[in-house]
């Protein structure tokens, strides 16, 4: 009798480790792959490249199908007529810390001295409204300036939570000779060929614009031909 219960609780044993071995297999089978589980996550890959014009190094991060900067230009246009470019406050340091902030005539290389209208490096350029609403549009343009904001530096409790690697500092801007909103905002150019017309300013350049009391980036006038703001460039 013992015999037989031996035998019966050893064919138990056998089937529970068949079926257990059956429902791990099938459970490895069914189970996402690597790429099946990043490919339903947000893209965020970050490289870096060196700017053959001088030798500066910039970090770069990829959101869905765009490769950016992820710093803003630090190119000296340096000094050709009325185009321009500058550090915050004249200070280099802020040059280091925040990259520069070019004039339109400097973005438009009124000068020639880049010879092809384009002040950012060899394959990439200004990103056009299009461009930009397009990274807006993958972060969520619903709180896309905390997502893309430093997660220090912006007074008034405006720090973002930089979850792309996109780290917009706040740099301010200069306008009219005069430097504003170091800690509050910060002002980029678009291509400047997106002109838009506007009815309270008219045809203008437009400029993305953002700030520490706002939670999402906005395109606004420039005002007037006067104001000197920061590039981020796209990969072509």
């Amino acid at each position: 009798m013992s015999k037989i219960w031996i035998s019966l609780f050893f064919v138990a044993s056998m089937l529970a480790g068949f079926f257990a071995w059956n429902n791990y297999t099938s459970s490895k089978e069914k189970a996402p792959s690597f790429k099946e589980t990043i490919k339903n996550e947000i893209e965020k890959v970050s490289h870096s490249f060196t700017d053959s014009r001088d030798g500066k190094k910039y970090r770069t991060v990829t959101i869905g199908t765009q490769t950016w900067m992820a710093e803003n230009l630090n190119f000296d246009y340096g000094k050709y007529g009325t185009a321009r470019c500058f550090c915050f406050n004249d200070m280099e340091s802020n040059c280091e810390k925040y990259g520069r902030l070019y004039n339109l005539a400097a973005v438009t290389d009124s000068a020639g001295f880049l010879f092809d209208g384009n002040i950012c490096p060899k394959g990439w350029h200004l990103p056009s409204w299009r461009e930009w609403e397009t990274l807006f549009s993958y972060v969520g343009k619903d709180g896309s300036g905390i997502k893309l904001k430093s997660k220090s530096g912006w007074m008034n409790s405006g720090n973002g939570t930089d979850e792309f690697g996109f780290t917009i500092l706040p740099g301010g801007n200069r306008i009219d000779r005069k430097y504003g909103g170091e800690g509050g905002r910060s002002t980029f150019w678009m291509a400047v060929g997106e002109i838009k017309r506007s009815a309270f300013y008219g045809p203008d350049y437009h400029v993305v614009h953002v700030r520490s009391s706002a939670d999402d980036i906005g395109f606004v006038p420039s005002g007037n031909d006067n104001g000197s703001y920061y590039v981020r460039c796209l990969k072509d």
